[in-house]
C-alpha cells in the first residue's frame, strides 16, 4: 500500500505601498523567512483593493 504525503498549508499577507503597487523588499523578507522554516511557495495573488499581495506556501508533515 502506498503512504499518500501529507502538507501543511500557510498563507501569508504583505501590504502593498499607499498606490497598490508590490514592495519588493517585504515580499522578499517574508519569501526568505518561510523559506528557512521549509515552506514552500506554490502561488500568489494580488489583492488590489485590499492593498495586499497573499503568498500561499506549503512543506510535508
Amino acid at each position: 500500500m502506498a503512504v499518500t504525503q501529507g502538507w501543511q498549508y500557510k498563507v501569508i499577507q504583505v501590504k502593498t505601498d499607499m498606490w497598490g503597487r508590490d514592495n519588493p523588499d517585504a515580499l522578499q523578507t517574508a519569501l526568505n523567512e518561510a523559506g528557512r522554516s521549509g515552506w514552500e511557495l506554490v502561488s500568489t495573488m494580488h489583492a488590489y483593493g485590499a492593498r495586499f499581495t497573499v503568498l500561499y506556501f506549503k512543506r510535508p508533515t
